[in-house]
């Protein structure tokens, strides 16, 4: 894991705080609070069903937030939902697209959805990085699983936003292109522009990104840097992200963590054991699911979003956003 690149001047770029999000009896996220600065590309991991997807959802307005704060270069989203879409793109884990729209034509679509003027120019240039020039007159279920993702990631980038979230950015890609999207990734922070990466991939984030967030069961157990993180456990001295991912939540313990026995001793009989298949989160984040639908990463359905009087002191000397001076307990 690198070394931070986040300045101690950096901006706010987006700031939650006190974030509730309830289905039903489920309390998906519970009261979640934390920042991301420009230049910073942020860590988002934790179990199935830790509460991830949600957060992400809620922070881009395609969910409304059942309590809390959000608010996206300095534009709180229950003001203005379309101004905070603008200034976002959501890479969703299982993107849908038109049926009947090539390649070329999703990302004029998307280009005209932000209203961001002829980007013929950045059409070429997205097409030809993510080396899908020789499939833009193609319909999207000619393509690959990983052709899919490149498309998604091309769409999501054509209006230059602000602020980038990913879930599981990687899926379906071969390693050529994981390399590609590491190294856009890291150029784009160096553009200023706050990131947000979700993956299960632990070695591939730990290289990637400037700080951790871990969630479990909705809650923030664990944010900071590598070694910001190692400190809360001496068994973790000299270990990766895995390692401390699963000591926080419970996945290891700190006896197995620290076995380091001198010769294995041989048992009387091989026994196999079978783990258990991990389960694999299977909601769909929609892209685009109609003509007439919201789109994911658009600016197209207004939002109402409840908010808390929480407040967050940011801990080091940076210009934070603060929430509305007189806002309404939901």
């Amino acid at each position: 894991m690198e070394v931070s690149t986040v300045e101690s001047d950096a901006t706010v770029m987006v700031q939650m705080e006190g974030l509730v999000k309830q289905y039903d009896d489920t309390l998906a996220v519970d009261q979640l609070t934390f920042n991301v600065y420009g230049g910073e590309i942020l860590g988002l991991v934790g179990p199935n069903g830790a509460g991830k997807t949600t957060t992400m959802r809620c922070l881009c307005g395609i969910i409304p937030p059942t309590a809390g704060f959000i608010q996206v270069c300095g534009v709180p989203l229950h003001e203005n939902p379309v101004a905070v879409k603008q200034q976002v793109a959501f890479v969703p884990a299982d993107p849908k697209f038109f049926d009947y729209l090539t390649v070329r034509e999703h990302l004029r679509l998307f280009a005209r959805l932000y209203d961001c003027g002829d980007r013929e120019a950045e059409m070429e240039r997205l097409l030809h990085l993510l080396k899908i020039e020789d499939k833009q007159h193609h319909l999207p279920s000619a393509l690959s699983r990983g052709m899919q993702q490149k498309l998604v990631i091309a769409c999501a980038l054509i209006h230059n936003p602000n602020v980038l979230i990913f879930d599981e950015p990687f899926t379906g890609l071969d390693p050529l292109a994981i390399r590609i999207i590491k190294k856009l990734l890291k150029e784009l922070a160096q553009e200023n522009k706050a990131i947000i990466v979700s993956s299960h991939l632990l070695g591939m984030v730990e290289e990637m990104v400037d700080r951790v967030l871990i969630l479990q069961k909705g809650k923030k157990i664990a944010h900071g840097t590598l070694h910001e993180l190692v400190t809360k456990s001496s068994a973790l001295r000299e270990r990766g992200l895995e390692d401390i991912f699963l000591e926080l939540t419970g996945g290891l313990g700190s006896q197995e963590l620290d076995a380091t026995p001198a010769s294995p001793e041989p048992s009387p009989a091989p026994v196999e054991s079978e783990s258990p298949t991990p389960s694999v989160e299977t909601e769909a984040n929609v892209l685009v699911e109609s003509s007439d639908a919201s789109v994911s990463v658009g600016p197209l359905k207004e939002l109402e979003a409840d908010e808390t009087t929480t407040s967050e002191r940011p801990t080091r000397s940076l210009k934070p956003l603060s929430p509305p001076s007189d806002p309404s307990e939901s």
